[in-house]
């Protein structure tokens, strides 16, 4: 486990920097510029590995909620224009995480003064606890403790994608996106720009699971940063990737979306999947 403060040094893919990063080091990760006895580094963020946010406020009063115990009809959220930006700041850095990973939820911790909060985002929305003075109290060490002995899946990654590790798979990905770069036909019409974005090889190469309900048949596909997202932590959440088919030695296009759950929306892996049983 890595601790980070980046307060002063935006992430490589946005300018958003969170105060202080949790990231679980892989095996072999160097790390650079160490503070505290090597305790803590200084660090851009990086939102495609980061795990845990943590984001601090000097004073109390800086809480973007309220807990209305004796007036319940008093909207949860504060309406001053400090609280609006921080809440705002807040979201912007679960869809940072939301964007680059591949999550199912994310955690946040937001400590105003001597009090904080912990949240839990997915794309309906996020739940926020009480105020709680973690100086007095075990709540936020618990949750920590807690939280560092969560499986991945409990802290909110997709289980059903792994990090690759090995280079000669993360060299089949490289290889087929260079060779699709070097593409006459593409070049043309400067249609480049999507291939340049999912060959940046600072980012983490995935390993998807996909399974075709229709022909019960399951697909790998290796995969590395999206060429195309729809920002925002709450909503369908649209990312497009080119992806490398294990199965066929091919690349393809794979869209990424939280579907409406709804019996009357038909989805759209559904409509492929149908469409492309029945021959059309």
């Amino acid at each position: 486990m890595e601790i980070f403060i980046s307060a002063d040094r935006s992430s490589p893919t946005s300018h958003l920097r969170p105060d202080l990063g949790v990231r679980f080091s892989n095996e072999g990760t160097q790390s650079r510029q160490w503070r505290d006895r090597d305790l803590i580094l200084v660090e851009a963020f990086d939102f495609a590995t980061t795990s845990l946010s943590i984001e601090f406020k000097l004073k109390p009063d800086a809480d973007p909620f309220r807990d209305n115990f004796k007036h319940p009809t008093r909207p949860f959220e504060r309406n001053a224009d400090q609280a609006r930006k921080v809440r705002g700041q807040l979201a912007k850095y679960a869809d940072g995480q939301f964007s680059q990973q591949h999550r199912c939820f994310v955690w946040e911790v937001l400590i105003c003064g001597n009090i904080a909060r912990i949240m839990r985002w997915d794309h309906s929305g996020a739940l926020v606890s009480e105020a709680f003075d973690y100086i007095r109290t075990d709540y936020l060490v618990e949750f920590l403790w807690r939280y560092f002995h969560m499986t991945p899946k409990q802290q909110g990654w997709d289980d059903s994608v792994a990090l690759v590790q090995d280079a000669a798979q993360k060299a089949l990905l490289y290889d087929a996106i260079d060779t699709l770069a070097a593409d006459d036909r593409l070049r043309k019409g400067d249609n480049l720009s999507f291939a340049t974005v999912a060959l940046d090889r600072s980012f983490p190469i995935h390993k998807v699971e996909v399974k075709d309900k229709y022909t019960c048949e399951t697909h790998h596909f290796l995969l590395g940063r999206a060429f195309d997202i729809v920002h925002g932590p709450i909503g369908r959440a649209t990312r497009w990737f080119i992806a490398y088919d294990l199965g066929k030695a091919q690349l393809k296009i794979l869209k990424d979306s939280w579907s409406v759950d709804r019996p009357t929306v038909l989805q759209d892996m559904d409509a492929c999947s149908l469409l492309n049983h029945i021959g059309v």
